[in-house]
């Protein structure tokens, strides 16, 4: 619109600069002129010291004395209109050269010059003429008046180009599917959500695909098209999340290549979770070469001092002991090594050593049977190694005179053999078959109905949030839970609060215990109706 305005401008310019040129000429006084002959355009200029004036019209001249050049110039015009040639250009209106020059490149270059302009076009230029005559006649604050509209058109014009820009720029930001490949389980999961997407709801989604708590979410991200050498960078915040979105914006736009864009996500914490397993193993032999040498400086002089090692005694369980969140917690021991604290700790002298009950009407030697025993007990929480458990019953060993308890003694001599005429007796009850798994339901079932029961879901636990931490450890049936303690469940889900571990487990005892009790009711009654249609 704008450059339209200025071309129209400067052509009522120049054809008004025309108009006045012509009407000077018909204004000018007349006179009369002498004709040498006429030449054509590319014959050289007459003699100088002829006296004789080239008009650059192709016509040699010979002025008279009493006629002035400016109305000389005006009567060759004025010729040259009546031949139908164009008049001269003034080469001191250099502007006006240059204005036509500018206009016949740019109606070249737009391929509208004046011949090919059809008869609307005829029309608009009569029609604007008849404007610059008007403009001409009418008074200054007129004429203000409508340079005060043109530059209202103008400004008009800008606004709607400002306003197709910002069309433009609103297509430019308009919202976009973004592709995620989220890590999980050790692969990736495709995930896709919108760009205009606040990063507080993306992080609920990644939470969600990983399985993990939002606040848990700590990723890195690059572009599929970029080089596998390119670093990750950080997505932590709605900052991140913005320059991620302009990002793949621009490099879709731009990209050329035929290979599918995403954006590849990386879990960092598994990544910390490496680092410091290898930083802990150099943290270790760090410290283990600090303690080989000890420094100290007394009266000016520096003491190397080696380290004293400290005397490990069997009875001290240091040596087994671990630690988990910074609790020291002790390892069992195995039966091997409760068997030979037994042997050590009941040794007997008048036995050559061996492990010995000591009773007042005499000794009760320790067989391997029971040595085994006792450590079952010890494993199992017993805290004695000198008083047996009440299960034991490891009385005095008197055996033949000169045979060690450890062997077997002598056979009998022989006799007549024992008849075998008895009937062997039957068991009051057949075995108890094994325990099917059956019975109790699924753990994921069984959450889900703690969290919709009345009585046990009011305190809003939220029991089912942590079925997959059982379903990674392969956790599957209620049952699984009965060995379980509150510090078992705080390591297989570090989430849990110490309260619902509890709860958790208090439910699981109970259901288990309710559903063998129904099962056994359910056996005795099939086993009494048996017998009574037998």
């Amino acid at each position: 619109m704008g450059k339209k305005k200025i071309n129209k401008q400067a052509t009522k310019m120049v054809e008004a600069k025309a108009k006045k040129a012509k009407a000077k000429a018909e204004l000018a006084p007349k006179v009369k002129l002498r004709l040498i002959g006429p030449k054509p355009l590319t014959t050289q200029p007459a003699d100088p010291s002829s006296g004789e004036t080239p008009d650059g019209s192709g016509l040699t001249l010979t002025p008279p004395p009493e006629v002035s050049a400016e109305a000389l110039q005006a009567a060759v015009n004025s010729y040259l209109l009546t031949q139908g040639r164009a008049p001269p250009v003034d080469p001191s209106d250099s502007e006006e050269s240059e204005t036509e020059a500018y206009l016949k490149s740019k109606q070249q270059k737009q391929g509208i010059f004046s011949k090919g302009m059809d008869a609307e076009g005829e029309e608009e230029e009569e029609l604007e003429e008849d404007e610059l005559e008007t403009e001409e006649d009418e008074p200054p604050h007129k004429k203000h008046k409508k340079v005060a509209a043109d530059e209202t058109e103008d400004e008009e014009g800008e606004d709607d180009d400002e306003e197709s820009e910002n069309e433009t720029e609103s297509e430019t930001d308009a919202a976009f599917p973004l592709k995620l490949s989220v890590p999980f389980d050790g692969a990736n999961t495709s995930l896709t959500v919108q760009s205009d997407l606040p990063f507080k709801d993306v992080r609920v989604k990644l939470a969600n695909t990983m399985s993990l708590p939002p606040k848990d979410v700590h990723v890195g991200y690059r572009f599929s098209l970029q080089p596998r050498s390119t670093p990750w960078t950080h997505l932590s915040n709605n900052a991140h999340w913005m320059e991620l979105v302009e990002a793949a914006r621009t490099t879709k736009a731009t990209t050329q290549s035929k290979k599918e864009f995403f954006v590849e996500l990386k879990d960092l914490e598994a990544a910390k979770g490496k680092g410091s397993a290898a930083a802990g193993k150099n943290a270790k032999k760090d410290k283990k070469d600090k303690k080989r040498v000890c420094c100290a400086v007394a009266h000016g002089v520096l003491l190397l001092i080696p380290p004293t090692q400290k005397r490990r005694d069997s009875d001290d369980d240091s040596a087994a002991d671990s630690e988990i969140d910074g609790e020291k917690v002790k390892k069992k021991k195995s039966l091997p090594q409760w068997v030979v604290e037994l042997e050590r700790e009941n040794a007997c002298i008048e036995h050559g050593g061996h492990g010995c009950i000591k009773y007042t009407t005499g000794h009760a030697q320790l067989t391997k049977s029971d040595l085994s025993t006792w450590a079952l007990f010890l494993q199992s929480g017993y805290a004695s190694l000198t008083t047996p458990p009440p299960k034991l019953q490891a009385m005095p060993s008197f055996g033949y005179p000169g045979f060690s308890p450890y062997w077997m003694p002598p056979p009998f001599p022989a006799m007549t053999p024992a008849s075998n005429t008895r009937r062997a007796e039957q068991l009051s009850s057949p075995p108890e078959p094994m325990e099917d798994n059956r019975l109790f339901p699924r753990i994921t079932d069984w959450l889900g109905n703690l969290d919709k029961s009345e009585s046990r879901g009011a305190d809003g636990h939220n029991f089912l949030q942590f079925v997959f931490d059982f379903q990674r450890e392969r956790y599957v049936r209620l049952l699984d839970l009965e060995h379980l303690s509150v510090q078992d469940l705080k390591e297989l889900s570090p989430e849990m609060a110490t309260g619902t571990a509890s709860k958790l487990l208090a439910y699981a005892k109970a259901d288990i215990k309710k559903i063998r009790k129904d099962e056994k009711r359910r056996m005795r009654q099939e086993a009494q109706h048996g017998a009574r249609y037998t």
